[in-house]
């Protein structure tokens, strides 16, 4: 869920993205992707991101797409992977990105955008839901 901001880019159509938050606690973890927004330090958000070819309607699998995080003053790239290829991975159209909520984060709402660059220089960005209480949160309890 959220809002998704084509940018102009060479290639034919444009670039369609769906991203969410879950817990990436672990395989085999009881609460393992359970989608939520308030996290505690120490906590991994994994960030599960979904980029369409809106010309063809086929995943956009070359597409390189980074997760943006700002709090505390500064802002930090989250590589997203591809999960469609290697290592038994084979989830057709998934990236996957994992942040660790860092000692010291202050708490509150953390900003996100996630953006998408394909090779044919097509981008999109993609931003939750302009609803602060959807967002991503640091908290204490």
């Amino acid at each position: 869920a959220g809002l998704v901001v084509p940018l102009a880019g060479q290639g034919s159509g444009r670039l369609v993205m769906f991203a969410d938050m879950a817990l990436f606690s672990g395989n085999g973890m009881p609460r393992n992707c359970y989608t939520m927004n308030r996290y505690k330090v120490g906590e991994p958000v994994g960030f599960r991101v979904t980029v369409v070819d809106g010309s063809t309607g086929q995943p956009a699998a070359d597409s390189e797409v980074v997760v943006h995080l700002t709090y505390g003053g500064k802002t930090e790239d989250v590589p997203a992977r591809y999960r469609g290829a290697g290592r038994g991975n084979l989830i057709p159209n998934l990236w996957t990105a994992k942040w660790t909520v860092p000692a010291g984060a202050p708490t509150g709402v953390v900003g996100v955008s996630i953006t998408a660059k394909d090779k044919s220089g097509r981008m999109a960005e993609w931003k939750p839901f302009p609803n602060a209480a959807s967002h991503l949160t640091i908290v204490n309890e």
